[in-house]
């Protein structure tokens, strides 16, 4: 059997295994505490709130599970809070009975003219495997909105509801042998400066597939846009005061 097949089963079944430990977790230890400190602060007659739900791969999974919780929990059209989950390298962590429940909240929410309540996004980098586990043949499934990043680093919102496909066909072809996506380096061919850290060429010589799950990978692009909406707005900002 080639090598990254053993590799994606043996992610399968650890992911599978941490997913099943979460949910435990979270019906017997954690939802209490959330009752505890966090429910009081979402009552009604509290000041507006953001509920910020973030996680990076199995914490991503985590954050996914808290979204379903505090979503299904709660009447946030009746609430003067907002909910926002953004999730990096995210596994699927739910099943599809689930997403439909999260689904069908969320389209109510739009037709009562609350859609700015709930917010939930997954963000993906190019090749990361992470995404593609545990298979969608065993009923897991992904619940929210994907931005996906190119290899170039350049951010995309994908419409809500794709499982993005080209990126999973490249994922499973690459298992199956095809190089492309497990080469040690992503420089399309450009050169590199000659001067790189340690760091840098540990890094380089990790498989794609699992470097661009990594954490620095999924924070430069995303402070990169964030500097450019900052810079956006910023130039607007002045375009008013020209024009005041």
């Amino acid at each position: 059997m080639p090598m990254f097949n053993v590799l994606k089963r043996h992610l399968d079944t650890e992911l599978r295994t941490n997913i099943e430990m979460i949910d435990k977790t979270m019906s017997t230890l954690t939802v209490p505490d959330i009752q505890k400190y966090l429910e009081p602060l979402l009552a009604k007659d509290q000041p507006p709130r953001k509920l910020y739900v973030c996680g990076h791969s199995l914490g991503a999974g985590i954050a996914t599970m808290a979204a379903c919780y505090f979503l299904l929990e709660h009447d946030w059209a009746q609430l003067p809070h907002q909910l926002v989950v953004v999730t990096a390298g995210s596994p699927r962590a739910c099943q599809g009975s689930m997403r439909e429940h999260v689904h069908n909240q969320i389209t109510k929410l739009g037709e009562q003219g609350c859609s700015d309540k709930v917010t939930i996004c997954r963000v993906v980098n190019d090749k990361d495997i992470v995404p593609t586990l545990p298979p969608a043949l065993l009923g897991y499934r992904h619940i929210d909105a994907l931005v996906f990043i190119s290899e170039t680093g350049k951010m995309q919102l994908i419409a809500k509801g794709e499982e993005a496909k080209s990126h999973e066909d490249e994922v499973s072809a690459a298992l199956q042998g095809t190089p492309k996506m497990f080469k040690s380096s992503s420089d399309g061919g450009q050169e590199q400066p000659e001067e790189r850290t340690a760091y840098d060429k540990k890094v380089q010589r990790i498989p794609k597939s699992l470097r661009d799950h990594m954490p620095d990978f999924y924070l430069k692009p995303m402070m990169q846009q964030a500097s450019a909406v900052k810079a956006s707005k910023t130039a607007m900002d002045a375009n008013v005061e020209v024009g005041l």
